[in-house]
């Protein structure tokens, strides 16, 4: 057992099955991504716009989906599709309680 090798694939504290990912940054949130190492196995692919696409491996989804729904819409998944999904349901749970909080007397 190797736990700093375990926890090098870490994104934070949470450990699950590993997820190699592909995300898009806007170029507003491109310099923030490029400033620092997420991963040991990451690229980043500069585009001509300024934005930027990051692929990474982590240890679990939540983590990746917590860190990524804090860029707002600065992030998208470009892959894998199962963790597209998951953040596009979790952006309609969010839409669904706040619009039902915005109609509410």
């Amino acid at each position: 057992f190797d736990a700093e090798a375990l926890l090098a694939s870490a994104f934070d504290l949470t450990l699950g099955d590993p997820i190699t990912a592909a995300i898009r940054f806007s170029a507003k949130e491109a310099p923030y991504v490029r400033e620092r190492q997420w991963s040991d196995d990451q690229s980043i692919v500069d585009h001509p716009d300024g934005s930027c696409t990051l692929t990474l491996t982590t240890s679990g989804t939540r983590d990746l989906l917590r860190w990524l729904l804090s860029f707002g819409s600065g992030a998208e998944i470009v892959s894998p599709p199962e963790l597209r999904e998951a953040l596009h349901n979790e952006a309609l749970k969010l839409a669904s309680l706040y619009s039902e909080s915005l109609t509410a007397p």
